[in-house]
């Protein structure tokens, strides 16, 4: 009896850190919920020409235009929904671009993909929940296609 209630006090202390812990990535994902981080691209080249490009890279990637103004220097785009899966569910990207002004004659293109994933075996099935998605190999994609399509310098 004397053993187990030493063992209290640690498995209290573990206990504490696995909370700790998962308050940590709980107020994380909030943060991103509600001031999602956007990722920065520098380009040497103009405005116009930036906003081209990533017009071009985000079709190259399969995305659909939902809305795009050359003027407002801005692009949102839509993926296609991927299919359900066994213990999977639908799911569908978006991406959202803004282009500004960065020192030396270059431009900044800001870039942000989220995913729309449909609640499965909950009472809200067929509903959507949204996620910017912080780490993901499409932000280096959209980089590799943006420089791609920039005119080469010379």
């Amino acid at each position: 009896m004397n053993k187990l209630l030493s063992a209290v006090p640690a498995l209290l202390a573990l206990a504490a850190l696995a909370a700790v812990a998962g308050c940590k990535s709980n107020i994380t994902n909030l943060r991103e919920q509600v001031r999602p981080t956007y990722h920065d691209i520098i380009v040497e080249t103009g405005e116009n020409t930036a906003y081209t490009a990533a017009l071009s890279a985000l079709t190259r990637m399969g995305y659909t235009i939902t809305s795009s103004g050359a003027a407002q220097k801005r692009i949102e785009a839509i993926s296609a929904i991927s299919a359900a899966g066994v213990n999977r569910p639908a799911r569908q990207l978006t991406a959202s671009v803004r282009i500004g002004v960065a020192p030396d004659n270059c431009s900044n293109i800001q870039i942000l993909f989220t995913e729309i994933s449909e609640e499965m075996g909950s009472r809200r099935e067929g509903m959507g929940t949204r996620q910017p998605l912080a780490d993901s190999p499409l932000y280096n994609v959209f980089a590799k296609y943006v420089n791609e399509t920039l005119p080469d310098k010379k």
